[in-house]
């Protein structure tokens, strides 16, 4: 349901028409069975007899997602707005409703004046409000359906005055969805002025001129391209404050000054707000909160200035408008005009200062040093002060027309002057500590005197794909950034995904799981020389394709971005907001040229000085560097023969480092372990292996076998450089008897490491086993017996006897095994097996079978 009066027609129109105003019947009765029912209106009946606080009127309104509850008195301002005692029912579903977090921005609060929370602030922005305002505005999620009653439950018991009298328990039923705004009138440009039952008519019709007057210029497309985006200004009564305005009350933060309009955009429905003391430019009045802060400032023009850049500019398909502006801005801002002002510090507050300025409403100070205001507040001393500013303005407004009353009398203009400064950088410092992987990180971006952050938000309308725009520098962070193998991995801090080149031109993170084999993912941090002024920016390049992260526009709210060529990349800057909490200012990571020379070869690597790590010469920017016949002894600054220590950090405040490898011949022997043989043997045959190791590079790996002093076998193996090699050969026919190994292994400066003798002995006769004859010794024959006996000889020493796997008693070259019967020593009757094995190895077996 709709509860307004309609003024209608605007300036062209010869007089303002009120709707006849609703019939209203009288207050809502209280339902027999406890219940309450409400009005159409709103309203609820006042039990006179309840000395409690009561609800006065209840609504959800249409222009946002609130609940708002009007009380007879302050009433416990968490209570009156917790979820937990109050339930919104939408026929029989509940509406979820948003909790008021302990601090912070919120979009449930308890407007009152004597809000506690408020007036612990210095911004104290809910003073001004009347006596009889005490509103909890709860926000809800979802949507209402209009065809099912709203019925509202709340829990009294827990909510009480500042006496402690506790409300009633009762349930609301019939509960109306009506506007916020109870009256309105078009401008003629086709812009609605809106506003609520505390602001008289009057104001209405005098924010409607200086509106039409702010658009009276023709062709500009700016009023139409408003009037299509159905943008609107909302004026709000003398004794409230910008943040009941439906459209602006989200996000409200307690310590937000009480201001006296805000801009609009795209983002808040084009609604613009301005109180109405300064539509009426008010002062002197006895009661101070009737009286605008800004005497001689419109701020209408400067909030609705807002709304005619961001939607009647910059929202138009040719945008000859805006870059033309974007072009005046970036003249002032670059030969240093309008120093110490808050017209500098972004190109929204610079359109919107300076269109107070066209108008002659701006305040004036008589310096450069005020840091909000200056000299120059005039449309003539613009013209003179700044003439690329004044040509686009001109092009835009009128100079023809003139702010109606009350602001047709400008403010006093007694200061001129023209100074110029060239703009200082944001207060910042390297970040010290910092612990990639776990810190939070800003990616923030710098553009005349405004900085922008990548957000995880999908808000570009013309890209509604994309999961990223930048947004006006604010809050935290929302990235971890780790340094891993020479290059950043920029995760959400959330664990949603991984900043991903998701082709030549697209960038993604949503989603996207960490793979430590996807160069996609990974990003150079390079240094941008250009800027001698910031040490901290650079550009971002993926090392998948060599293409860098660059918005896709000029910078603002709401740009998404692509990737582009590696040297035309937006600059950006990785702040650690950890370390800026812990150093108090803005802390970031500095992005550094580290040049590397050696010799004929260089290397320009991107590196952070916090995390950089002197590299190993045989991996410099993954190639090796290292050189026959010398020693690497380290790196050195340019100039410098004296080694950096290891450990060394990129020293604070530098951007460029020149380093060059430092060399010393190579005098030092390798070194060598003989693997195999392991002992002296005897062996059955001859396997070597020698490990050798020099920490400048291997040549080779020498092992020769010698027999009585003659050369037998040479072996070696080529080691190529290599700082660790096995050398291993299998030397065969080598001959019963004494021999010696002789191994070493040389460098590639030609150092040898110590000739090593190792002597032993080689034995590849296998033990001869035969039967004994004689009755004494065996019954049988032919590999039959009932007992048996056999003669074991080997040319060394026997090593170990067995029959059937049990093990006899053996010693020295002689191990006979006598008058094997079944049964006994592991025999048995059936086939049997004998087998010998000497110390080298060798083995013989004998099969045979015993009976009865």
């Amino acid at each position: 349901m709709k509860r307004r009066r309609t003024l209608v027609g605007g300036l062209t129109v010869g007089g303002l028409v009120v709707a006849s105003a609703l019939a209203w019947t009288g207050p809502a009765a209280v339902a027999a069975d406890g219940d309450v029912a409400v009005g159409a209106d709103g309203t609820v009946q006042i039990d006179t007899g309840y000395d409690g606080p009561q609800v006065t009127e209840v609504r959800v309104i249409n222009e946002a997602r609130y609940l708002e509850i009007y009380w007879d008195r302050y009433v416990d301002e968490n209570a009156a707005v917790s979820p937990g005692n109050i339930t919104l029912r939408n026929g029989d579903r509940t509406i979820a409703l948003k909790a008021k977090p302990a601090q912070g921005g919120t979009d449930t609060i308890f407007f009152d004046k004597d809000n506690k929370q408020i007036a612990a602030t210095a911004a104290n922005s809910m003073a001004r409000l009347p006596e009889d305002l005490h509103l909890s505005s709860i926000a809800y999620t979802g949507t209402i359906d209009p065809s099912l009653p709203l019925t509202l439950e709340i829990n009294g018991a827990a909510i009480a005055d500042a006496g402690g009298n506790a409300a009633k328990t009762a349930t609301y039923t019939g509960v109306p969805r009506l506007d916020y705004y109870t009256q309105s009138l078009m401008t003629g440009a086709g812009v609605e002025v809106k506003a609520g039952e505390r602001v008289a008519a009057a104001t209405l019709t005098k924010a409607a001129a200086q509106v039409d007057a702010q658009l009276a210029r023709s062709g500009t497309g700016i009023a139409a391209t408003m009037a299509a985006n159905g943008c609107s200004l909302a004026v709000y009564g003398s004794r409230e404050n910008a943040y009941l305005v439906p459209e602006h009350r989200g996000g409200y933060n307690p310590t937000m000054y009480d201001v006296e309009g805000y801009g609009g955009n795209m983002w808040n429905s084009c609604v613009s707000s301005i109180s109405e003391r300064n539509v009426l430019r008010t002062r002197g009045d006895a009661n101070t909160f009737l009286n605008t802060a800004y005497p001689n400032e419109n701020i209408l023009v400067h909030e609705f200035g807002h709304a005619v850049l961001s939607v009647g500019i910059e929202e138009q398909a040719d945008q000859a408008l805006s870059d033309a502006f974007f072009a005046a801005y970036e003249n002032a801002y670059t030969t240093g005009r309008w120093p110490n002002t808050y017209a500098m510090s972004n190109r929204d507050e610079f359109f919107a200062t300076l269109s107070a300025i066209w108008f002659d409403n701006m305040a004036e100070k008589p310096d450069w040093n005020d840091g909000v205001r200056s000299p120059i507040n005039t449309r003539a001393e613009l013209k003179e002060y700044d003439p690329v500013s004044y040509a686009f303005f001109a092009s835009i407004y009128p100079d023809d027309v003139a702010m109606p009353s009350p602001w047709d009398v400008p403010g006093p203009d007694i200061h001129h002057g023209d100074f110029r400064q060239e703009p200082a950088q944001p207060a910042r410092v390297d970040a010290t500590d910092v612990d990639y992987g776990a810190d939070i990180f800003r990616i923030v971006t710098a553009s005349l005197g405004s900085e922008y952050q990548i957000d995880r938000y999908a808000g570009d309308p013309d890209h509604p794909s994309r999961d990223m725009v930048i947004w006006f520098r604010w809050g935290g962070g929302v990235w971890k950034v780790a340094y891993e193998g020479g290059g950043f991995v920029i995760s959400a801090s959330d664990g949603s995904g991984v900043l991903t080149a998701v082709s030549d031109s697209e960038v993604a993170y949503l989603g996207i799981a960490r793979d430590a084999a996807d160069p996609r993912q990974t990003w150079t941090f390079a240094a941008d020389a250009s800027t001698t002024a910031n040490a901290y920016d650079g550009h971002l390049v993926n090392r998948a394709n060599d293409r860098a992260l660059v918005l896709d526009g000029r910078a603002g709210s709401g740009v998404s971005m692509t990737l582009t060529d590696a040297g035309a990349g937006t600059r950006w800057m990785l702040e650690d907001t950890n370390r800026t909490t812990a150093q108090g200012t803005s802390a970031y990571v500095v992005p550094v040229k580290v040049s590397l020379t050696s010799g004929g070869q260089s290397e320009i690597v991107d590196a952070p000085a916090q995390g950089f790590t002197l590299p190993s010469i045989t991996d410099v920017a993954g190639k090796d560097w290292s050189r026959t016949g010398e020693r690497f002894a380290g790196w050195a600054p340019a100039g410098s023969t004296e080694p950096l220590p290891e450990g060394w950090t990129i020293p604070a405040g530098t951007t460029s480092v020149d380093l060059v490898a430092l060399w010393v011949p190579d005098t030092e022997a390798p070194s060598t372990v003989l693997v195999s043989p392991a002992t002296a043997g005897p062996l059955s045959g001859l396997s070597i292996q020698v490990d050798a190791t020099d920490d400048v590079g291997l040549a080779k790996i020498v092992a020769d076998v010698y027999r009585g002093g003659k050369l037998v076998k040479s072996t070696r193996t080529d080691a190529d450089g290599a700082i660790a090699e096995s050398h291993t050969a299998t030397v065969a026919g080598l001959a019963d008897g004494d021999y010696t190994l002789r191994y070493y292994a040389a460098d590639e400066a030609g150092n040898v490491s110590a000739k090593t003798s190792f002597a032993f002995t080689v034995d590849g006769a296998a033990p001869i086993v035969k039967v004994k004859k004689g009755a004494a010794f065996t019954t049988g024959g032919n590999g039959t017996y009932t007992t048996v006996s056999f003669q074991i000889r080997d040319n060394d020493r026997v090593a170990s006897v067995a029959l059937n796997g049990v093990v006899q008693q053996s010693a020295g070259k002689k191990s006979d095994l006598d008058r094997v019967r079944a049964g006994e020593v592991g025999a048995q009757f059936g086939e049997n097996l004998l087998v010998v094995t000497d110390v080298a190895g060798n083995t013989t077996e004998v099969t045979f079978t015993l009976e009865k």
